[in-house]
């Protein structure tokens, strides 16, 4: 971070614009917070500031991310006086110093439910907290990036099904996946260290924040690419390998494929030589899917799979173009179906499973989430709900399965899955498209993330970022 000194008063770091800025500085010795009024930005005037999100750089000797010019109003410029200190990497050390970071009350921003409520921007609050050390097999992350995952955020604030224990909560935590630095390590941690980049699931709507070490993947640095891999691209990978078992040559549906874990499900299909059809809505997603899918067995057949080179050309649906139910029956049967929508779209993929060794997953039921008001009818009414948050299976009557629960009991399987499509992803066989981590910055931007998520407009997977890198 620069250095600067007002009246002796050497500046850490500022939050704010305008005519306001937060100031933390530090006279004397005695660390202190105050409000600075005579604040504002011009251009070309000396002092730089750090965001809050790096209000731990002089701990972890790292210099943090952008920073703005300010001047004083009402002083002579003489009066700010700054200086650039020489660059210094992260340092790589077992355990840093803390004590001042964790547990100290306010030195931290978070998005906080104070209580249950309709939605995620009903709820959704900015919030002063207290970073918690790691203990035993757990990490402290600095986050960067976070993914938007729109249904589950939807419930968490609506403390229903998994999140009902929130309900019982006089505040709860709201975020799930991103990416970001570690910043401390806790005992029994092996294979990552202070510094190394991670992608991570746990509580990506804060500046910081504590989970196990074993849901991060280590990364060449943080991205948005990583954050959306983390949790959606395993998700396609065990939809498609592990739990769906798509084999080449066979025809595989996937719904909402220009979607965040749609769009890498239909990569993956096609990179196996499976046959996809694909649905989506408008003239660039359909674009997109297309190409995704064409460049997709290419990569399957230069990775030696002989079979991604016999793929038949990928069916785009469009369903903006014509009646995606009449659309799904015409280009069946099926032998997998990957499907993310629910309601008529559910129904339709269901009755075109092609029989007994046919399988449907259901990875989630957006038509259907609170936000769209009530659900238009369809056939099996409650299914997807049902089916999803309980992680149970059905047989229908033709023998095909429909199942809830796309996670491999066991969770080494996970991890390769996790494993693999990252690997696929750093030798640029997968491409990872996301949307929102240039329009969204900064904490009081992710509510308007999760609702662009939740409009069906977006292409790809929808990233906040937190903090700049």
């Amino acid at each position: 971070a620069w250095q600067t000194s007002i009246d002796g008063v050497r500046v850490l770091w500022a939050r704010g614009g305008g005519v306001r800025a937060r100031v933390r500085a530090r006279r004397g010795g005695f660390l202190a917070r105050a409000r600075a009024r005579c604040v504002t930005l011009r251009r070309g005037a000396a002092l730089r500031v750090v965001w809050r999100t790096d209000c731990c750089c002089r701990w972890l000797g790292h210099g943090g991310g952008g920073g703005f010019p300010l001047r004083a109003i009402g002083a002579s410029r003489d009066r700010w006086a700054a200086q650039e200190p020489p660059a210094r990497a992260l340092p790589r050390q077992k355990s840093v110093r803390f004590g001042r970071f964790f547990g100290a009350a306010g030195d931290c921003a978070q998005i906080e439910a104070r209580r249950p409520g309709g939605g995620f921007g009903e709820v959704a609050k900015v919030v002063d907290f207290a970073p918690r050390a790691p203990g035993t097999a757990e990490v402290a992350v600095r986050v960067r990036f976070a993914g938007i995952n729109g249904g589950c955020e939807t419930f968490r604030a609506r403390a229903e099904h998994w999140f009902e224990r929130n309900r019982a909560l006089e505040g709860f935590a709201l975020g799930a996946e991103g990416s970001g630095e570690v910043v401390a390590v806790g005992e029994g941690v092996e294979g990552l260290a202070v510094g190394d980049a991670v992608a991570f699931v746990g509580g990506a709507f804060a500046e910081f924040t504590t989970v196990p070490a074993v849901l991060c993947q280590r990364v060449d640095s943080p991205s948005a690419e990583a954050a959306a891999l983390i949790i959606s691209g395993t998700t396609a990978a065990v939809s498609v390998g592990e739990t769906g078992g798509a084999a080449p040559g066979e025809k595989v549906l996937v719904t909402a494929a220009a979607g965040g874990a749609g769009h890498l499900a239909l990569q993956l299909a096609a990179m196996k030589g499976c046959d996809v059809v694909a649905t989506c809505g408008g003239a660039e997603k359909a674009a997109l899917v297309s190409r995704l899918a064409t460049q997709a067995a290419s990569r399957g057949t230069a990775a030696g799979n002989c079979a991604a080179s016999m793929a038949a050309e990928t069916v785009v649906i469009d369903h903006t173009q014509e009646d995606i139910c009449e659309a799904i029956a015409r280009e069946g049967p099926y032998d997998l179906a990957v499907e993310h929508v629910g309601g008529r779209i559910l129904d339709a993929a269901m009755d075109s499973l092609s029989g007994d060794a046919s399988r449907l997953l259901i990875v989630g039921y957006i038509s259907e989430y609170p936000h769209n008001g009530i659900a238009a009818p369809h056939l099996h009414g409650d299914l997807a709900e049902r089916l999803f948050w309980g992680q149970q299976s059905e047989t229908l009557a033709s023998g095909a399965t429909v199942r809830g629960n796309v996670w491999p009991e066991d969770r080494a399987l996970v991890r390769a899955a996790r494993d693999h499509v990252f690997e696929l992803h750093r030798e640029g066989l997968l491409e990872v498209v996301t949307a929102g981590a240039d329009d969204f910055v900064g904490l009081d931007r992710v509510p308007a993330a999760v609702e662009e998520m939740l409009s069906g407009r977006t292409l790809g997977k929808v990233v906040a970022t937190i903090a700049p890198c």
